[in-house]
């Protein structure tokens, strides 16, 4: 008896960041060739697919070897600090907006980018380097205090160190994901 393919990717776990990434490239490409309102002209069709591509051919310039075979984690990717409440004393008391959620590669978590409090489009470009600066400040700050928690706590099944030295990988590496 054949199984399908859909079958034989139910409860899958992905085994390293690469497998994850080419199943993502792949949905891109199966919802260009199979969904019909996936491009609104022949232009938007041709940035789409141009954009695929250039992921593909650059997707290896994203990975973080060390972390390629570590446990994904559960991320917050609507990371946006009104989706926070903070008690007086600044501890998280409760989180909202968790539809975005989701499970990830270690390697694939970044440092929220309103830490300085500019938004992503006033860290890049020329005439930034002024908010770019105070962005790279802001995360030293927080990646410090998470390596200085103990060892003995955990954050979503990872040590407090390796989380934050994976976000220190992916800002000295400049990765950005898409």
């Amino acid at each position: 008896m054949r199984v399908s393919r859909r079958k034989s990717r139910e409860n899958y776990c992905y085994s390293s960041t690469d497998s994850y990434l080419l199943d993502l490239l792949n949905c891109h490409d199966q919802r260009l060739i199979h969904q019909p309102n996936a491009a609104r002209s022949k232009l938007d069709l041709e940035g789409q697919v141009a954009t695929v591509v250039a992921l593909r051919a650059l997707y290896s310039r994203f990975r973080n070897t060390p972390l390629q075979r570590k446990l994904p984690i559960f991320q917050f990717t609507d990371f946006h600090e009104s989706n926070f409440f903070v008690d007086e004393k600044h501890h998280i008391t409760g989180i909202v907006d968790l539809e975005w959620s989701c499970v990830l590669p270690m390697e694939m978590q970044h440092p929220p980018f309103w830490l300085s409090g500019h938004e992503l489009d006033d860290l890049d470009g020329e005439g930034t380097p002024e908010n770019e600066q105070k962005f790279e400040r802001a995360c030293e700050e927080t990646l410090q205090i998470l390596e200085e928690e103990d060892d003995e706590v955990e954050i979503f099944s990872v040590r407090p160190r390796d989380y934050a030295q994976a976000m220190r990988d992916s800002l000295r590496r400049k990765q950005q994901w898409y």
